[in-house]
């Protein structure tokens, strides 16, 4: 792996951030019922797939609770709002959320952080 482009955390390569600079970390999570969680998993990972497609995009990524394998997190790295705007304006993530509305029992709300990388 290229270190300069990767950071190696807990075995696994992660995109090294630019720099040092302020990124955003958004975490958000839903509730599936028994038998919509097939569809929100395939969703999930669709949703999953296409967000590292864009620009800004660190990372993103999507796990089910171990707690509770109804419960489906996600976690989000964006290098900037102007970056994840754009994510939350993407036909693409309008349908998501649609899919979640009428798939999910519940949706937790959406959390927004700003972050800057320390060195461990």
């Amino acid at each position: 792996m290229d270190g300069a482009r990767f950071l190696r955390i807990g075995g696994r390569f992660m995109p090294r951030h630019r720099g040092g600079q302020v990124m955003l970390i958004v975490t958000g999570a839903v509730i599936a019922a028994p038998d919509t969680v097939d569809t929100i998993v395939a969703e999930a990972a669709r949703h999953v797939a296409q967000s590292r497609t864009e620009r800004g995009c660190i990372a993103h990524a999507w796990h089910r609770d171990p707690d509770d394998p109804l419960r489906i997190v996600f976690l989000e790295r964006w290098t900037d709002m102007a970056a994840l705007r754009t994510h939350f304006a993407h036909p693409g993530s309008a349908r998501f959320m649609t899919t979640m509305r009428g798939h999910a029992q519940a949706i937790e709300p959406i959390e927004i952080f700003e972050a800057m990388p320390v060195a461990p």
